[in-house]
């Protein structure tokens, strides 16, 4: 039976042992978009079709997908889930934070199973052993980073090589980045370099496609978990650690 933490030392052991990995994260969000919803992200909540979860939001986290004008993006990230591939890991929801429904949506859609695991996978619980265990890694490679255009990543704890910047809406506006970070890849011969992405939706194509096309290096969606230290939204729960250690969804261990 998966273990949560088990499967983040499953990562950790890849990174040590120099194996090259993808992981990709399909969470409410990618959820909604694929099961053909229009969604959209602004400053007072977010809304699912006509329906409206009130919260606050900074502009990095605005999206609008519309499930008519844009439903290629639907396409997009069903065709990146459905792929199947030896070291290609998809996390999906999780039965305690987004009920049986949503992760059945996931699970039905694919005939293996064996490389799913957790969306969550590196916060709650997690979280902690992340920062302490699996950051530092990053040290021992040579880092390219996909992320906010506002992010400050001379804050971060190891050097970034390359920088590629993706701006507010980006999952429907920075698809060129596909064809540009294969591109520079290629130029410059990339092997067993680590690629962080923290770009929305957008994150799942660019990984899909940087995989199918170098399977040489690591492609890793670590979505808002370094927000903190790249001076972005820290609105999310489990960022809290960072700052007073307390937080419900820190004591969150999530189950399979």
């Amino acid at each position: 039976m998966k273990t949560f933490l088990e499967d983040l030392k499953k990562i950790e052991e890849k990174l040590k042992n120099k194996e090259n990995f993808s992981f990709l994260r399909y969470s409410d969000g990618e959820r909604f978009i694929m099961e053909g919803k229009s969604l959209i992200i602004e400053s007072n909540g977010c809304f699912v079709d006509d329906f409206h979860h009130p919260n606050q939001f900074q502009q990095e986290d605005f999206k609008h997908v519309d499930n008519v004008k844009h439903s290629y993006i639907k396409d997009l990230l069903i065709e990146t889930f459905k792929y199947e591939d030896k070291n290609y890991f998809k996390g999906i929801n999780c039965p305690c934070c987004n009920g049986f429904e949503a992760v059945n949506f996931f699970k039905n859609m694919v005939s293996n199973q064996e490389t799913l695991t957790w969306a969550n996978l590196l916060v709650n619980s997690n979280y902690p052993y992340y920062l302490k265990n699996i950051v530092p890694l990053f040290n021992n490679k040579e880092i390219i980073l996909i992320a906010n255009e506002k992010s400050k990543i001379e804050s971060l704890p190891f050097k970034v090589k390359k920088f590629f910047k993706v701006g507010n809406n980006c999952i429907i506006n920075d698809h060129h980045l596909i064809e540009e970070i294969k591109q520079y890849t290629k130029e410059n011969n990339l092997k067993n370099n680590i690629f962080l992405f923290s770009a929305s939706s957008l994150s799942q194509i660019l990984i899909y496609n940087l995989w199918k096309s170098n399977k040489d290096n690591t492609y890793i969606n670590i979505g808002t978990t370094l927000n903190h230290m790249l001076g972005l939204s820290c609105q999310r729960g489990y960022l809290s650690y960072n700052f007073n250690k307390h937080h419900p969804d820190v004591e969150r261990t999530c189950t399979w």
